[in-house]
């Protein structure tokens, strides 16, 4: 470890897509061969997308605002000899509408190169049941850790650095809201194939996450073959139930969920 990692870590940690997605997540980057990935909101996928930079020379940008997550993230990355990928701590603007913008382009290299993305960030208050959820993984003093995903000038700014992407992957879909989002990040929209995988942050909660690929890409191609032998299964043809309804019974179950826990 190049330096000492000093300040508060998160003191809890939310459900995530568990085994079978890691390990089709291992099998797009080995099959794609990204040279150079973006990664929105950091997390567990950020020690896989380190371990591939790393052994491939390629590029990765981790985007983070939540100190607490940037420093765990650091801590996870630097532990594992990774250090020399590139992790940025960009806050929220002063409005809290987004990411500052100003740092999210000095961040990314604005215009992009990315040929691999992975949005989830940052984190929106509706994704919380209630005050007590989010005293579970925020402290106050930490400062206000909610943006908003479908803000117009976010999206504008990921197209931007993601117009070459080959696979943009986007999670939090099954949120209608930011199920639109997905086509207002794309570039183009129409040379994309959408596949959705669901799965159960917790047992109360289906989630979903968007997968795009090229249209007739090689790794397009390639993808019946990846989850036969995977025993995987990615649905086509998926929209989120009516947002008001849907959203507030999941709340209610996440809400139930947590007090049992």
């Amino acid at each position: 470890m190049e330096q000492m990692i000093e300040g508060k870590l998160p003191f809890a940690a939310w459900g995530t897509k568990g085994f079978e997605f890691w390990t089709f997540l291992s099998v797009l980057l080995h099959a794609t061969r990204p040279r150079a990935l973006l990664e929105v909101g950091c997390g567990r996928s950020s020690t896989f997308f380190a371990d591939y930079a790393f052994a491939s020379n390629a590029a990765y940008v981790g985007i983070e605002n939540n100190g607490r997550w940037f420093k765990k993230t650091r801590l996870d990355i630097d532990l594992l000899g990774f250090s020399t990928r590139h992790l940025v701590h960009v806050p929220l603007s002063d409005d809290g509408s987004w990411y500052n913008l100003d740092q999210f382009r000095a961040a990314t290299g604005d215009p992009g190169r990315f040929d691999f993305a992975l949005i989830d960030g940052p984190n929106e208050r509706q994704f919380f049941a209630g005050d007590a959820e989010i005293s579970r993984y925020f402290d106050p003093e930490d400062g206000n850790p909610f943006g908003h995903r479908d803000n117009p000038d976010g999206l504008e700014a990921i197209k931007s650095v993601t117009r070459d992407c080959e696979v943009m992957m986007v999670d939090d879909v099954h949120k209608h809201h930011l199920f639109l989002t997905v086509d207002r990040m794309l570039a183009e929209p129409g040379e994309y194939e959408k596949h959705y995988f669901i799965y159960k942050p917790h047992p109360a909660m289906n989630n979903a996450l968007c997968i795009c690929l090229k249209r007739n890409s090689s790794l397009a191609k390639m993808l019946p073959g990846i989850l036969d032998f995977l025993g995987m299964k990615l649905e086509r043809n998926y929209s989120p139930e009516d947002a008001q309804g849907s959203f507030r019974r999941l709340l209610s179950a996440g809400a139930a969920w947590f007090t049992k826990t």
